[in-house]
């Protein structure tokens, strides 16, 4: 049975733990994260954050854990959700942490904005004091007892990483059956019809009048009917036009993927910028590496993707490393290409 993790990030503290039995925390570490790898809402340095994911999991022995992640950052008390502008912030906030995790070898489940930590009810004699309460619940005040994770709070949430997955596509045998039903109701009353003139006409002209006059109504209906049913179907056929239309000018997530699976692994992105002009659509990406060699490498990757081409090195800067690891970045430098 997997294990499930619960990853809370704030402006200075990560806080990490397991979601063991009856929903209690285990194993709960909070580390401090320097003041500008978080600033208003955005993360300026992934690498710092990354770091402490992966050693807490080498410790804990953990792989591919059933993970929700909470970033308060998301909530709907730091940005108005009917502000477009805000909405297009907090959907680039939620690729932010897909893309900061994707390579941490977690499985994510849900990354909300509210955390559903709450401090256990019932007293024991390793808990808290009892005047503490789940409302002044915060990670950096660490406070004594039994941490427990509420599924009512969570699942009330809106789930930002379910929110970019791809929609179902919607069968088409319901619309055909009902297409194929109301066709057949069609020449079922065209045969009872004509099986009438035939009667009518044994026995009176003025009858066979009257009827003449019925069937000439029920062709023009029937004529309608096809005339409908070839509109509908022309518009059908625009829309799914209009659909693959979309899908291939909403390439955001091809585009973090490509870049999160061909980027070397002691390269860390920066920045990443799409503009459109008329037909053609350019992409910024400004990185971290601590070789001249994996610059190269990451823009040969890139040129062989299918969706990022014509992509050239517009600037390289080495930086001086102050950082204790091997690893540290000491480029930085910036790729510009054509989106395909």
């Amino acid at each position: 049975m997997k294990k499930r993790l619960y990853i809370q990030i704030e402006e200075k503290t990560l806080f990490i733990a397991l979601i063991g039995n009856n929903q209690i925390l285990q194993n709960k570490e909070t580390f401090d994260l320097n003041n500008l790898e978080i600033i208003n809402g955005t993360i300026f340095n992934l690498s710092s954050i990354y770091t402490k994911t992966k050693d807490y999991l080498k410790t804990n022995k953990l792989h591919k854990p059933i993970t929700t992640i909470c970033w308060k950052a998301l909530s709907k008390e730091t940005f108005n959700v009917t502000d477009p502008k805000h909405k297009n912030k907090r959907e680039l906030l939620a690729w932010q942490i897909i893309l900061l995790f994707s390579k941490a070898n977690l499985d994510l489940e849900k990354i909300i904005g509210i955390s559903p930590i709450e401090l256990e009810k019932t007293p024991s004699p390793e808990t808290f004091n009892s005047n503490a309460s789940e409302e002044t619940f915060n990670v950096k005040e660490k406070p004594m007892g039994l941490l427990k994770f509420s599924n009512e709070k969570s699942n009330k949430q809106l789930n930002f990483f379910k929110k970019f997955s791809p929609q179902k596509k919607q069968s088409p045998y319901p619309w055909l059956a009902v297409t194929s039903i109301t066709l057949l109701l069609v020449i079922s009353s065209t045969t009872i019809a004509v099986h009438k003139k035939q009667e009518l006409l044994a026995s009176s002209k003025a009858k066979l009048k009257i009827l003449e006059e019925k069937t000439n109504n029920l062709k023009l209906s029937v004529k309608k009917l096809h005339t409908t049913q070839k509109s509908n179907e022309e518009k059908e056929k625009q829309i799914d036009r209009i659909k693959r239309t979309k899908s291939k000018n909403n390439i955001p997530k091809q585009i973090l993927e490509t870049i999160s699976n061909e980027i070397p692994n002691k390269c860390w992105t920066k920045n990443i910028k799409i503009t459109s002009k008329l037909k053609s659509k350019k992409i910024m990406i400004e990185c971290l590496s601590p070789t001249n060699s994996d610059i190269s490498i990451f823009s040969s990757n890139l040129e062989k993707s299918n969706i990022i081409k014509n992509i050239k090195i517009e600037s390289i800067t080495r930086k001086k490393n102050k950082s204790r690891h091997k690893t540290a970045p000491t480029y930085s430098f910036k790729l510009t290409g054509d989106i395909i």
